[in-house]
């Protein structure tokens, strides 16, 4: 049930947040993706200086990805996960930075909630990636994976044992 409700907020995120708004008012609109101000003659200040700057200002925790800008209003993204003092199942924070000016446009972390739809959205990609609970968080997203594939192939047998079942008897049928 997570995997499948995470997985329509990541599709029709717009009306997912509407939905949430609906219960708890004070949460955020759908995010706006912050970007970069491109500068005349100014080169992006490069991933190593990213990292440098994520990590004078947020030292905690282990460096999990660095996401590298998108064109000229793209963005560094810098997470580091095991950061102590945030959510004993959540634990990551992710520093978004200008690629030019290497300032700090956003930091997503759990302890910047302001409602319990907030703390919800935040949830869904933990839950619909597993490290929500670790490894039988993990295990139960490959689990609920695995469960379309089987109830298709249980129904095909199904289906094609009833088909040979009836085939057979239509064979063993007198003729009249």
């Amino acid at each position: 049930g997570a995997v499948l409700l995470s997985g329509v907020d990541m599709n029709v995120t717009g009306p997912f947040v509407w939905m949430v708004q609906l219960f708890s008012p004070a949460t955020r609109g759908p995010a706006e993706a912050p970007h970069s101000t491109p500068a005349p003659g100014l080169a992006s200040i490069g991933a190593e200086r990213a990292l440098a700057i994520a990590a004078a200002t947020y030292p905690d925790g282990v460096l999990s990805g660095v996401t590298m800008p998108d064109g000229e209003t793209g963005v560094y993204l810098v997470s580091r996960r095991a950061v102590p003092g945030l959510s004993a199942f959540w634990s990551e924070r992710t520093v978004t930075i200008d690629q030019f000016s290497g300032a700090i446009l956003e930091v997503r972390d759990p302890a910047k909630r302001r409602s319990a739809g907030e703390a919800f959205l935040d949830w869904q990609w933990p839950l619909h990636s597993g490290q929500a609970f670790g490894w039988a968080g993990r295990l139960m997203v490959f689990v609920s994976g695995l469960a379309c594939p089987v109830i298709y192939v249980t129904g095909f047998r199904m289906w094609w044992r009833k088909r040979r079942t009836k085939t057979t008897s239509n064979l063993h049928a007198p003729n009249r």
